[in-house]
């Protein structure tokens, strides 16, 4: 009796534990990701048929493709989150726009003046603000500039340094230390370690977009304000439907091994798409529940909220919730975000959002004469309890396109 017992227990663990596996693939695919999914399943797998029901907008899925685009949108995206007036944003998305493939803005500075009929100064200022997007290095009109901005990302460079790469990249990139030095008074060390670190730069950061898996930004769950009130669902107007042939099932009872484990995979897919559908649906009620400041506006960042925390309000766990939340997008009436984009970092003691808004409420309080260097502006931040470095306070400036205190100081 107990080594009966134990056979089930074992059957069943055996059936489990692929089951899960199978789950967790599915749980970490989004809309566009599932299509493809069931699309290949329903020509593969016999025990499949397509639900005819599914709605006609299918065809209209490209008011969310970026396809080729998606280096332009997501970089407007990030632009348009600064702060900019009417002719910078405009300026900026021209800039955007006409970036080539590799990332680089090839169209001469003064065109562009003479086009928005403003000074070259003015745009030079706006690319600035282009060139401080993610990721690091887009928008730089030639190579040496390409590489000082992503050095400059990681920490300021000196003007020697800075020299060095934008005038003799070539004799750096052939060892001709001893000449760099002999001109810029450099020692030979810091030229070798100058161009390992070169040596580690992307030439073209236009193609990270290329190399993303994600070229859609259909949004998974819609959350949309009704009456006052915030209603959630599943973006299901795009998913493909289809349902499982029990008669043919029924069918095949006790044949073909590699027939059942084709049932098997169908009816795994049912249940794995309805679990992934239900603990979405939760997702987008908890932060429709959570982030009602923030999607009526009367706040300008998510409060944010930890793995943990959902998985608790949803009953779940958090490898769950961690798979469910990769590579997906939620519509909000603020706009389309990533599902991420409500998640507190692991580890991170704070808010990103609102640490950005608090840069932007010190540099506008400080003396225009005497403004706050990034040191001074992260003990301010840790003394109201926030434990922030030095060079995150740089990411989040440049983020915002907020020039270093130097350029910031008027003088009289």
């Amino acid at each position: 009796m107990m080594k009966s017992k134990q056979s089930q227990k074992n059957k069943l663990k055996q059936k489990l534990i692929p089951y899960l596996a199978f789950r967790a693939k599915m749980m970490e695919m989004n809309l566009q990701n599932l299509n493809e999914f069931i699309t290949n399943m329903l020509e593969t797998n016999p025990f499949t048929e397509e639900d005819r029901t599914a709605p006609a907008e299918m065809e209209n899925w490209r008011e969310y493709i970026s396809s080729d685009e998606d280096m332009y949108e997501s970089l407007i995206h990030q632009f348009r989150m600064m702060e900019t007036d009417e002719k910078e944003r405009e300026i900026g998305e021209y800039i955007i726009n006409s970036l080539n493939k590799e990332g680089y803005f090839l169209v001469p500075i003064k065109k562009v003046a003479e086009k928005f009929k403003v000074p070259t100064k003015y745009v030079e200022n706006v690319l600035k603000k282009v060139q401080s997007l993610d990721p690091p290095g887009i928008a730089a009109r030639n190579l040496p500039e390409c590489f000082v901005l992503q050095l400059e990302n990681e920490s300021p460079l000196s003007p020697k340094i800075k020299h060095v790469i934008l005038h003799h990249l070539h004799e750096l990139a052939n060892e001709k230390f001893k000449e760099i030095s002999k001109e810029t008074k450099l020692n030979v060390e810091t030229l070798k370690t100058l161009k390992e670190k070169i040596s580690h730069l992307t030439a073209a950061p236009g193609y990270a977009f290329q190399k993303e898996k994600i070229k859609y930004t259909i949004p998974d769950i819609i959350i949309k304000e009704v009456d006052g009130k915030f209603l959630v669902e599943l973006n299901k107007k795009f998913r493909r439907n289809f349902h499982i042939n029990e008669k043919y099932i029924e069918m095949i009872k006790g044949n073909d091994n590699s027939l059942k484990e084709l049932a098997d995979r169908a009816r795994w897919t049912k249940q794995s798409i309805e679990e992934r559908d239900a603990l979405l649906l939760g997702i987008g009620k908890f932060i429709a529940e959570k982030e009602r400041d923030f999607l009526k506006k009367t706040v300008g960042f998510p409060s944010k909220h930890s793995l943990d925390e959902i998985a608790k309000g949803l009953n779940s766990n958090v490898s769950v919730v961690s798979r469910l939340v990769q590579n997906k997008y939620i519509e909000t009436p603020v706009g389309i975000f990533p599902l991420r984009f409500f998640i507190q970092h692991k580890g991170r003691g704070f808010n990103d959002e609102e640490v950005k808004t608090a840069i932007k409420e010190i540099i506008k309080g400080e003396e225009k004469n005497k403004p706050y260097s990034d040191d001074d502006i992260a003990r301010i931040l840790r003394a109201k309890g926030i434990d922030i470095k030095r060079r995150t306070i740089v990411k989040y400036r440049k983020m915002l396109g907020i020039p270093s205190s130097t350029k910031r100081k008027r003088v009289d």
